[in-house]
């Protein structure tokens, strides 16, 4: 074998067969809905193309690598690493707002209560609701879980009060925020942090667009929450369990 080569293993297996018709198709997608100079028009523009994003919706690909009987398309996490790397091939900008519902989605099949699961997978699926995620402060960048934002629990509410920057597609339609916040001061910081879905029309939530040199199309957001009213339901897992999410 001469030195460098690849060796040859045989014929590919079921699964890399099929992982490599994904990657066939979302390659073909990409070069007749979204290629390279579409994708700069776009970003040039400051423009979010919603319809690519509900064709891919139509196609399941969010639910790549979620089980059918939790409403997903079944397939594995490797499937959905190939329509990500596919993805990219258009603009990290895809790669980015594709990930961010997919990845959150997973978050929900996993943690969600019964009624988030019931309420939200399937929109998500069907493209009707998108996710941005919250986590970065000023003060807490990449020690995120140095995080200052507060989730304080009143009642049948959590009032949720501080600042998050840098929170891509949080200002595009129909998106819910996954907003990591502080619900236990006194705990170790990695344990006393919460993940709320946040909707950001609520009264109290301002969004502030970044001028920035990427992500034109899904957009960059600074996120201020002043004393923001969320109904308790909306809370992900536990209470103080919002790190391993993160970080899983």
């Amino acid at each position: 074998m001469e030195r460098g080569a690849i060796p040859v293993t045989g014929a590919m297996t079921e699964a890399e067969a099929m992982r490599e018709t994904v990657r066939e198709t979302v390659r073909a997608f990409v070069q007749e809905q979204c290629d390279e100079w579409k994708c700069l028009e776009w970003d040039r523009a400051g423009t979010y193309p919603r319809e690519v994003f509900d064709r891919i919706a139509a196609l399941g690909w969010y639910g790549i690598g979620i089980a059918e009987a939790d409403g997903g398309s079944g397939g594995t996490a490797g499937d959905l690493l190939v329509v990500a790397e596919e993805l990219g091939r258009g603009s990290t900008d895809l790669v980015a707002c594709f990930s961010l519902t997919a990845s959150g989605l997973r978050t929900l099949v996993t943690d969600g209560s019964p009624a988030q699961r019931a309420e939200l997978v399937p929109k998500l699926m069907d493209g009707g609701v998108r996710l941005s995620i919250a986590v970065t402060e000023p003060e807490a960048g990449s020690d995120a879980a140095a995080l200052l934002t507060t989730a304080r629990r009143d009642g049948d509410h959590y009032v949720i009060k501080g600042q998050k920057t840098f929170c891509e597609a949080a200002g595009l339609p129909d998106t819910i925020v996954q907003l990591y916040a502080r619900t236990d001061g006194a705990a170790r910081k990695q344990d006393g942090i919460s993940m709320i879905l946040l909707d950001p029309a609520l009264p109290g939530v301002t969004l502030r667009r970044l001028p920035t040199m990427g992500r034109n199309i899904t957009g960059v957001y600074e996120v201020f929450l002043d004393d923001v009213r969320v109904p308790a339901d909306r809370l992900v897992g536990t209470e103080n369990h919002g790190w391993r999410q993160l970080v899983r």
